[in-house]
């Protein structure tokens, strides 16, 4: 005999997980010994006008206009050494997106807790993981960002200690390799395995 909340539950191939709805509790851990996806919710503020914003979540879509409704309309811009127009945010990265007037938007997803960024080298747009992340915690094995290079952006540019979820950011790097950003949880917990 099952449960409303057995009748409920359903495998999500995409994300290895199970997902209830309603009222249902969460499943309980796996005897597997791996760690259960993290559904959170973020609030990610906004200014009026341009800001630097990244995709702190895995996310179902990762349209733009889907994750900032309020959005300006074809304004979403990467940077690969020129501005590329885009419409869809990958985790990792930061986007200029322009906003008619300051607010918040919720986004909900699957909590990151440890991404490798491939950097080139010179200027680039980054972005964080789930959790705010000290610059210095980066993981950076080559030392190829240049110390004080991390800016992000409210108006002005501003030199940065701190990656926070949904934000974008400058970073200065003098050689070509990998990054890797990672919750200070996380980290501290795979340290001690």
């Amino acid at each position: 005999m099952t449960t409303d909340c057995e009748d409920r539950a359903d495998w999500d191939e995409e994300y290895g997980a199970l997902v209830t709805s309603g009222e249902c509790p969460p499943p309980p851990p796996s005897t597997t010994g791996s760690v259960p996806p993290l559904w959170m919710t973020l609030e990610v503020a906004y200014s009026e006008g341009w800001n630097l914003v990244g995709l702190p979540l895995e996310v179902e879509s990762s349209y733009y206009a889907d994750l900032f409704p309020t959005a300006v309309a074809g304004t979403l811009y990467g940077f690969n050494g020129t501005y590329d127009q885009e419409a869809e945010l990958i985790p990792g990265k930061g986007y200029w997106l322009v906003f008619d007037e300051a607010g918040t938007q919720n986004i909900t997803g699957i909590a990151i807790n440890e991404l490798t960024i491939s950097l080139n080298v010179g200027w680039q747009l980054i972005s964080g993981i789930s959790f705010p992340t000290d610059v210095n915690d980066i993981i950076d094995p080559e030392g190829i960002i240049i110390p004080g290079s991390v800016y992000g952006f409210s108006g002005l540019y501003e030199n940065t200690t701190v990656l926070y979820p949904g934000k974008g950011y400058w970073i200065n790097t003098e050689a070509a390799d990998d990054i890797t950003i990672v919750h200070t949880a996380s980290r501290n917990w795979i340290d001690n395995m």
